[in-house]
């Protein structure tokens, strides 16, 4: 019998399509997909929109939820680096904060297109 045999892991449910008026046909992944998209140009706004547009879906939910909270971290590190401008660190963290932001919003936008949950790394829990 062979011991390096792995089961296979079934493949993710997508969510099923969407019948909103507002939102459209859009199913849910695609919507998630498309919020995280649209927070690296528009910070909070699309996953204000969605979070309150859809609160009976768990999986937008679970991804504006997500989404908000980056964005309020996001927005604390900045006023931390702000004040760490006067001592030449804060230039240094600004960038780093915009470019840690970016990653973790094409990251969830590439799992929420799976149809997977993600939870995102090192921020706030401010919205449940």
């Amino acid at each position: 019998m062979d011991d390096d045999v792995q089961p296979e892991r079934p493949a993710p449910i997508p969510p099923p399509p969407s019948t909103d008026p507002v939102l459209g046909s859009l199913d849910a992944s695609s919507l998630a997909t498309a919020m995280h998209i649209a927070g690296i140009f528009f910070g909070f706004v699309p996953g204000l929109i969605v979070y309150l547009l859809r609160p009976n879906d768990p999986f937008l939910r679970h991804h504006a939820t997500q989404s908000l909270n980056l964005h309020i971290t996001s927005f604390v590190a900045f006023l931390v680096a702000l004040v760490l401008i006067f001592v030449l660190i804060g230039f240094f963290l600004i960038f780093g904060i915009l470019f840690g932001t970016l990653a973790v919003q094409v990251v969830a936008a590439m799992a929420a297109n799976r149809g997977e949950y993600y939870e995102m790394p090192f921020i706030l829990q401010a919205i449940k």
